[in-house]
């Protein structure tokens, strides 16, 4: 799922612009590859100027500002991002890749209640990748929802046996779930020592 969701809108944008701002897509992809993130900003922002409602263009941008240490900005560009994809998902409601990316944008402004509906969408219409099933379990760990968490990390750890990230985060969310646990008992009991002082 971690394709570019190319989706030019032409209310605003030629279809030679759309071309351009995809050339521009690419070019800024292939800085960013070799680590020239300055040029990758610079052929990103051309995109989005070239299609504003060019989700992907805004995503990217904000992991070229990131990698540049440009934390405002990156900021801004995963915002524009987010609702660039709001409006990608009503013209097709059932693509899973605009949910998964909007999830990404979600995620990275750590807005992970909307992550989660995202990557929950990513889930419900491509079921058998494994990676849309990784990221909603790490959005659940992350509002401390673990038991959804592990359910999901280990439905991408049966789809991708190889995937160590979802490994990794499968046990941080056991691990989790354990602490609230064991947390939740130690309250019921302070609770029913108090009630009988």
């Amino acid at each position: 799922m971690t394709q570019p969701v190319n989706a030019p809108s032409p209310a605003t944008a030629t279809a030679e612009e759309t071309a351009s701002a995809e050339g521009y897509f690419e070019k800024g992809m292939q800085a960013y590859r070799q680590d020239r993130n300055k040029e990758a900003v610079e052929a990103f922002q051309e995109a989005a100027r070239l299609n504003p409602d060019y989700a992907d263009a805004y995503l990217r941008l904000g992991y070229a500002y990131a990698a540049l240490g440009q934390h405002e900005e990156s900021t801004k560009a995963f915002q524009q991002a987010a609702k660039a994809y709001e409006r990608i998902v009503r013209s097709k409601p059932k693509d899973a890749g605009i949910y998964f990316h909007q999830g990404t944008a979600y995620a990275e402004l750590k807005k992970w209640e909307d992550a989660v509906k995202a990557f929950k969408q990513a889930v419900k219409f491509a079921p058998d990748d494994g990676e849309n099933h990784y990221e909603l379990g790490v959005a659940h760990s992350k509002l401390a929802q673990y038991e959804e968490a592990v359910k999901e990390l280990n439905e991408a750890v049966r789809l991708d046996p190889n995937n160590f990230r979802a490994g990794e985060a499968l046990e941080r969310a056991k691990a989790g779930r354990a602490r609230r646990e064991a947390f939740l008992k130690r309250l019921e009991k302070d609770s029913k020592q108090q009630a009988r002082d």
